[in-house]
């Protein structure tokens, strides 16, 4: 993956050809970033008021494996967790306006992360995230960047 694909990707349109211009376009996503290999872990609580560490998790034992995807979708936006040979949804945080980013780098690592993710019921844990992606780490800022403005372009 190189800086190429850190680019706005079209707008994938609704499967259903009957819905109307607005409706189709408020239903269409537009795939920010994407990563192919995502590994997650069970981790600890942190310790102290401190940032997360990677040195604190098995990190040779990942509970899932799969892709990750910044989707933007109308005004809402999601870092989302899917099976890489299918699709489906693993866990998805999701980006809010008026709250911090749900992605955090850990203190002892580049490559990688905690991820608030969000059940069905809104309630919320923390995953660790390996991303082997190293454009991915080139591109945090870049993903970053681009989160906080989607979201305050939406206000």
């Amino acid at each position: 993956m190189g800086q190429e694909d850190l680019k706005v990707s079209e707008a994938v349109p609704s499967p259903s050809g009957s819905e109307s211009e607005p409706e189709a376009e408020e239903n269409a996503e537009l795939v920010l970033f994407q990563v192919e290999e995502c590994y997650v872990y069970l981790i600890p609580p942190k310790k102290s008021a401190a940032t997360y560490r990677a040195d604190e998790w098995d990190i040779n034992k990942w509970n899932w494996e799969g892709a990750l995807r910044v989707v933007s979708k109308g005004e809402e936006c999601f870092i989302r967790l899917e099976e890489k040979s299918t699709g489906e949804l693993y866990a998805q945080a999701i980006v809010r306006q008026d709250q911090p980013l749900p992605l955090e780098a850990v203190i002892d690592s580049s490559r990688f992360f905690v991820l608030r993710i969000e059940d069905r019921s809104n309630s919320s844990s923390r995953k660790g995230m390996n991303l082997l992606d190293l454009d991915f780490v080139r591109g945090r800022k870049h993903m970053t960047f681009k989160l906080q403005y989607l979201t305050m372009s939406n206000i």
